[in-house]
């Protein structure tokens, strides 16, 4: 009776032994998985903060004020405003480079003028002939 009521307890030690191993491998692999995504995760971000780099390499420096710059006020969707100057022959091409170089995660958009209401859509005119020079306000859209 002794030996069988032994018996019982090893057996009942042995799957809780059994349990607990499983349980630590099931943490253990939820453990590798998190740090994975966040591994995943960081690469992601230093890959997009390398492209927004490049982006900002492409452009240049901001010019300094003066006859041949104009000045560009973007409004972007959630009504904050970005402001930056362009030479007044930059393609407006350049003002979509700036935009992506920024911090803020725009996906697909346009930009559109305020009055005539146009949308830029040939990006290698210059902003002197698209009218933005000496200066210009520009309504960020999301596009569909």
């Amino acid at each position: 009776m002794v030996s069988r009521l032994r018996e019982e307890q090893d057996l009942a030690l042995k799957e809780a032994e059994l349990l607990a191993s499983e349980l630590e491998a099931a943490q253990l692999a939820e453990k590798q998985q998190r740090a994975a995504e966040e591994a995943a995760l960081l690469v992601q971000v230093a890959a997009a903060e390398e492209l927004r780099q490049s982006k900002r390499n492409l452009l240049g420096p901001e010019p300094a004020e003066g006859p041949e710059t104009a000045q560009i006020v973007f409004r972007l969707p959630d009504g904050s405003k970005l402001t930056r100057r362009f030479l007044k022959q930059s393609a407006v091409s350049s003002l979509f480079l700036f935009l992506d170089s920024e911090e803020r995660q725009l996906s697909a958009y346009e930009l559109v003028t305020s009055f005539p209401s146009h949308s830029l859509s040939v990006q290698d005119r210059s902003l002197e002939l698209e009218g933005l020079w000496p200066r210009a306000l520009l309504h960020v859209r999301i596009s569909d």
